[in-house]
């Protein structure tokens, strides 16, 4: 299991904490969670495949969860947030054990 990142980006006054974690190869999936002021208001999901991860290696998947963190940074700094809020709201139908997943 790949350890996670935690970054705190403000917009507009606005502070958002956004945290990224692999959540194992059981699942095979790593997520990136924004919040605000403790409450959730964006989730990203994203699946990996074991077969992938043994053939590119751990190295290979931290980059990819590393990327997703920063692309999600990024889009916070760009004021893009509400269009990762809306995709959430478009594939919120789709569950998987429980969880909202987000592609």
């Amino acid at each position: 299991m790949i350890s996670g990142f935690n970054t705190s980006v403000d917009f507009e006054g606005n502070e958002f904490h956004v945290q990224t974690e692999d959540l194992g190869p059981e699942l095979g999936a790593f997520e990136t969670t924004v919040f605000e002021r403790g409450a959730v208001v964006a989730v990203k999901r994203s699946r990996y495949e074991s077969a992938w991860v043994s053939e590119q290696g751990l190295d290979a998947l931290a980059e990819t969860i590393e990327r997703q963190h920063r692309t999600v940074c990024a889009a916070i700094l760009k004021g893009r947030l509400g269009e990762l809020v809306r995709l959430q709201d478009r594939k919120s139908t789709r569950l998987n054990s429980s969880h909202l997943v987000i592609s």
